[in-house]
């Protein structure tokens, strides 16, 4: 049985993309290695704009929330940017952007979606941003 409708992602094809989208999202919250973290933003994202845009919903966003939390929670990972207030602010927004799609989803309110991803950042443990502990350049006096 195929999915076919007018829009961009009422599609098998674009419903088959989207899958792939969601691999490295499974690879990061499997591993919790940082070096998944970069991929799996960017499906993050993508899986974010797509939800809710095809006749059959769109992707899952839970996995989404989980992973932008763990990076958010990684504090090695954050103060290893150069601002890691910026990165951590960053990681905020994206996760309260996701919600925000979530909360006008009516499956992710029927589903049961919604009360398990704000579950999981109402858990999500609050720290003060660090320094970064990234080397800087400091200018000498002459």
């Amino acid at each position: 049985m195929g999915a076919w409708g007018v829009g961009p992602f009422d599609n098998d094809t674009a419903g088959d993309m989207l899958a792939k989208f969601k691999a490295p999202i499974k690879r990061a919250l499997k591993s919790k290695d940082d070096y998944d973290y970069y991929e799996a933003r960017v499906a993050a994202q993508i899986l974010t704009l797509s939800h809710g845009t095809d006749i059959l919903g769109g992707p899952g966003l839970t996995d989404v929330v989980k992973l932008l939390v763990m990076m958010r929670s990684d504090k090695d990972w954050v103060s290893g940017w150069k601002s890691p207030r910026k990165m951590a602010n960053a990681l905020d927004y994206e996760i309260a952007h996701v919600i925000d799609v979530m909360r006008l989803c009516r499956g992710c309110k029927q589903s049961g979606a919604l009360k398990e991803s704000r579950a999981i950042v109402e858990a999500m443990e609050p720290w003060n941003v660090p320094r970064s502990s990234t080397m800087k350049r400091v200018k000498r006096k002459k």
